[in-house]
């Protein structure tokens, strides 16, 4: 038994749903460290005072509703002169970062071009400096926004932390990125001393990467349909045998009965009454035979293939000729006007006079 339309049309729905809830559940809201708009920046800068270092830092935080801004000067003292700020994130208060993959960044620089970008990641209490490991990207820059993103996989552990700690990289597990514990942005590191430089950053963010979720979600989406296509409408071949009536003799002179049964339809359908139990007296063939004979030919039980008969002369006579609705319904069979709208518009999907209407309108 064929499936109905409005199984089918579940079919077809069903899909962009389960598409819509998967995107729900796999995405995630960008995690914003700072950006254009916000009250404050939850950050503090930092220099290289603690190693005996003498550069300058001055953190601008009366722009911090347009965006994150600092001034510095490396200086000499410490061999590596560096400044920074540090955007802290309370490991008390954190959304699960475990979903997310990659940064993305807003910002310039008056003179710098290289900016090391460095990420703290909980390791132990017992490395150093305060039990993080440092994952550092240095991030080209110039005078004009640059929005950037940065992808987890392409941060580095820096030499320096490897020797602080007696590591060697290959003895060090994978990174874990859900135990983010500060970003911070530092200064150009070949900039050169007494050079002073302005870094305005607009946002810094953990976001999720769905480009995946979107490939694998459009090659599901096409191997669902084109299974659905092949199995649910693909089997309505036998359905698009079209049939004669009236004008031409029988459509099969390869078996008598078979040309009896439809020619005795063909020159019938008009009969509103007509039955299988007419077309027995008036062919002479038993009931279950002619049921089989309309199966084998169409695929469709007699009354399926009863109403497309009657479908097809009532759309030529709705194409061409200008006869009332009620008036082809009861030419081509249809003892009721009612019956016969719902019929045409199940199978159509429009009703009599829309079908009319788009004719004349082709």
């Amino acid at each position: 038994m064929g499936m109905n339309r409005p199984f089918k049309l579940g079919l077809i729905l069903v899909w962009p749903l389960l598409v819509v809830v998967a995107y729900f559940v796999f995405t995630k809201q960008p995690f914003i460290l700072t950006q254009c708009g916000s009250d404050s920046v939850n950050a503090w800068s930092f220099t290289d005072t603690l190693d005996n270092g003498s550069s300058k830092i001055k953190f601008d935080t009366s722009t911090a509703k347009q965006n994150t801004r600092f001034t510095y000067t490396l200086k000499s003292g410490y061999q590596y002169p560096y400044v920074g700020i540090n955007f802290l994130m309370n490991k008390d208060s954190l959304p699960d970062l475990g979903r997310y993959n990659y940064v993305r960044i807003k910002i310039k620089a008056t003179q710098g071009s290289r900016l090391p970008i460095v990420i703290g990641l909980w390791q132990g209490e017992n490395i150093q400096p305060n039990g993080s490991r440092f994952m550092e990207y240095i991030l080209p820059v110039g005078k004009e926004w640059n929005t950037v993103n940065i992808d987890f996989s392409d941060f580095r552990t820096p030499e320096w932390w490897l020797k602080a700690n007696g590591f060697k990289e290959k003895e060090l597990s994978s990174p874990d990125f859900s135990t983010i514990r500060f970003l911070n942005v530092q200064s150009c590191q070949i900039l050169g001393n007494d050079k002073e430089d302005i870094i305005e950053i607009e946002e810094v963010s953990l976001r999720v990467d769905m480009a995946y979720f979107y490939l694998i979600s459009a090659v599901l989406t096409f191997i669902y349909y084109s299974i659905l296509l092949f199995l649910v409408f693909g089997k309505k071949g036998k359905q698009s045998v079209v049939f004669s009536y009236v004008k031409t003799e029988a459509i099969s002179h390869s078996v008598k009965e078979e040309e009896t049964v439809f020619a005795f339809i063909t020159s019938h359908y008009e009969q509103q009454s007509l039955s299988v139990v007419d077309i027995q007296n008036g062919t002479g063939i038993s009931e279950a035979k002619i049921s089989t004979i309309i199966k084998n030919k169409s695929g469709l039980t007699f009354k399926q293939f009863l109403n497309k008969l009657r479908l097809t002369e009532s759309k030529r006579l709705l194409t061409e000729t200008d006869l009332q609705v009620s008036e082809i319904a009861y030419k081509v069979g249809y003892s009721n006007v009612s019956h016969f709208n719902r019929i045409f518009k199940e199978v159509e999907l429009c009703t009599p006079n829309d079908f009319r209407k788009q004719s004349v309108a082709k």
